[in-house]
């Protein structure tokens, strides 16, 4: 688990946790119930105040993409792996039409994609 935040990117630092926690999630990484770390911990992982991570889980758990159990922990949620799947396929195939209607207007079939694809 590597986070990455900067104190210079103008991006408040619970903002930029709670986004790279997404792409955890989104990049199944972290499936359903995976338990995230304390916030104390992460805290002291990332060398920030605890109040930061507790925003970012907060926010988070508002969203509902994780769940907290006084006691138990901060865990992903069950539905939001299967949302946030979903919204990841729904991107690529807007990225796919998208390509296709550009290789559509530049003049090559579907097959011709195809194989350009397939060289990649």
């Amino acid at each position: 688990m590597a986070f990455e935040l900067s104190r210079k990117s103008g991006i408040p630092l619970y903002i930029q946790l709670k986004e790279q926690i997404r792409q955890q999630i989104e990049a199944s990484a972290w499936g359903p119930g995976f338990q995230l770390p304390t916030e104390r911990q992460l805290a002291n992982l990332l060398g920030v105040s605890r109040n930061t991570v507790s925003m970012a889980y907060q926010e988070l758990e508002t969203e509902g993409e994780l769940i907290s159990f006084q006691g138990k922990g901060t865990f992903v949620a069950e539905a939001a792996a299967e949302r946030l799947s979903e919204s990841r396929k729904q991107r690529l195939q807007r990225g796919i039409d998208e390509m296709l209607d550009a290789a559509t207007s530049l003049g090559f079939s579907f097959s011709e994609v195809l194989d350009l694809v397939a060289e990649q």
